[in-house]
């Protein structure tokens, strides 16, 4: 039986890389329900990679991630798989994110409608459940993708550069949505970006990479952004109000430890899982 009271990952010392050689110090931070993680970094900095690593998608070098039992995960890259030539229509988008651990002895049902016209409308996108898939502008289908992973019922939503192809407003109206669900869902989010300026207003934490500097902050905003390392890189793009707390509200879990992980000791690989 799992344990509600365990966070959904701890990651413990992990050190990334490729060919045996590092991208940056150990790795540590531990991600909760109810938090909303912005990576931030320059480009290159090994976000793509920690994640991938934390989903098992690829080896660490060493160090642990332990992942509490029974949940499931949903990733959501820059560019969908989907060929445009298939005619899917949203709700088919939506019920492909289901399509796990069914068989002839437990047929897949998928979700109702009502449910995804919850999740179309919570994430900004009411009304198009039977719309084609291909008809809608690149925002709208990161949108459908958050409704997909929400119906799936993923504890943990990571995503990779959600916001790029949207413009300012539509990024802020996801980014101020996505702060909602994470604080009223049982869930996580996991979100590479490159929108500094938003996290201090929307995300609960930071993680912070740099492999030119080796440097690696996880803390909640105001921890991140006021760390020398942080604000040398940063400084010319933030104003002073970027380090006040979040306007998104508290954490429901207490902030993790703002850690310069320059110095830690990497530990042997205790766990690795994938994404389902």
């Amino acid at each position: 039986m799992s344990n509600s009271s365990a966070p959904l990952f701890d990651i413990d010392q992990l050190r990334i890389g490729y060919h045996g050689r590092a991208l940056l110090p150990p790795v540590s931070f531990e991600l909760r329900e109810n938090q909303f993680w912005m990576i931030l970094g320059p480009n290159g900095a090994g976000k793509s990679t920690l994640i991938r690593s934390i989903l098992g998608l690829l080896r660490p070098l060493s160090g642990s991630v332990a992942r509490r039992e029974g949940i499931h995960c949903a990733y959501i890259p820059q560019q969908m798989g989907f060929d445009p030539i298939y005619p899917l229509r949203v709700r088919d988008v939506l019920r492909m994110g289901c399509q796990r651990g069914w068989s002839s002895l437990n047929p897949f049902s998928g979700p109702g409608r009502a449910e995804m016209e919850e999740a179309l409308a919570d994430v900004g996108v009411p009304g198009v459940l039977i719309r084609r898939f291909f008809d809608l502008s690149d925002g709208q289908k990161q949108r459908v993708m958050v409704a997909r992973a929400l119906v799936s019922g993923a504890s943990l939503i990571v995503m990779d550069e959600p916001t790029a192809a949207m413009d300012p407003q539509g990024e802020e109206e996801i980014l101020r949505r996505l702060a909602k669900l994470a604080k009223t869902r049982p869930l996580a989010i996991l979100m590479i970006t490159h929108y500094a300026d938003a996290a201090p207003r929307y995300a609960t934490h930071v993680l912070y990479l740099d492999n030119h500097t080796q440097v690696v902050l996880a803390g909640e905003p105001d921890e991140v952004f006021s760390a020398d390392s942080f604000r040398h890189r940063y400084a010319h793009h933030l104003h002073d109000e970027c380090c006040d707390p979040p306007g998104a509200g508290p954490a429901a879990e207490p902030a993790a430890t703002l850690r310069d992980a320059t110095a830690a000791t990497p530990t042997a690989l205790r766990a690795q899982d994938g994404v389902s």
